[in-house]
């Protein structure tokens, strides 16, 4: 998500723990009462921690993708301070975790305490990611990937907040606007 737009501080009564690892969750109060920051350029398509949070629209776009492992909540978005709430949102649970990092063709930084490293610039080994369109990969399952199919119903949608980063640019840090790119 683009941080020039509304962030997410705290999700009531779902284990975020959970939706961090793709585990199917069952006992949810509806709606999901989701506490934002409204800043920058105001509303936003998506925000993504400590949980995802969707649009109508973007949710509409992931059904077209053909997007079929996300459990989707109602949600309500509560702006910090404010009285305001805004509905036509959505806490999406993205199912499963995937390992299907090339590790060959991937870096990793070396991180204390753990024998592979922390995940930086990587590529995804088409066989192993199952088919999957959206998924979060077991190497770091703060990352959601998606295929080249969703990538470009996400970009012709239109949808507010969204930044998509290639798995070679990626460097351990959310993903933020090229300064170089005037849109």
């Amino acid at each position: 998500a683009d941080p020039g737009y509304w962030m997410a501080l705290r999700v009531q009564g779902v284990d975020a723990d959970a939706l961090r690892l793709g585990i199917p969750i069952e006992d949810v109060t509806v709606p999901v009462r989701v506490e934002i920051a409204a800043q920058g350029e105001g509303h936003s398509d998506i925000l993504d921690l400590p949980c995802l949070v969707i649009s109508n629209s973007m949710r509409q776009a992931l059904e077209r993708a053909g997007v079929d492992n996300v459990q989707y909540f109602p949600a309500l978005l509560q702006i910090e301070y404010m009285e305001e709430s805004i509905d036509g949102y959505w806490l999406a649970n993205v199912i499963g975790t995937v390992a299907c990092v090339d590790r060959e063709r991937s870096v990793f930084a070396p991180r204390h305490g753990s024998e592979t490293g922390e995940l930086r610039s990587f590529e995804i080994d088409p066989i192993e990611s199952l088919g999957l369109r959206l998924f979060r990969l077991a190497d770091d399952p703060r990352l959601l990937v998606v295929d080249q199919r969703v990538r470009a119903i996400l970009e012709a949608t239109t949808l507010r907040g969204l930044l998509l980063q290639e798995t070679r640019t990626y460097d351990g840090y959310p993903a933020s606007r090229d300064p170089s790119d005037p849109s």
